[in-house]
């Protein structure tokens, strides 16, 4: 098992602890959580969504399984008793 965190995950730790202690400088210390720049964003969106559809579009154009087909249509007849 693993007995300490690994020293790159205790920036993280110490950067939302910060950022939960609400001082003065927690602006200068955290400029993404402070800057309004939808461009960047909205990019990151793009970026996510066309690699979501990459990874998982031959994956949702597969046909449902019958047997999980069954599985619902039981479960909705016995809902609707």
């Amino acid at each position: 098992m693993l007995k300490e965190l690994p020293a790159a995950s205790s920036l993280p730790a110490r950067t939302m602890s910060k950022a939960k202690s609400g001082g003065a400088d927690d602006a200068s210390a955290h400029p993404r959580a402070t800057r309004s720049d939808k461009g960047s964003s909205e990019a990151f969106d793009i970026w996510l969504q066309q690699g979501l559809h990459k990874l998982y579009d031959s994956v949702a154009k597969e046909p449902v399984p019958d047997e999980l087909l069954k599985l619902i249509e039981q479960d909705l007849a016995e809902r609707n008793k």
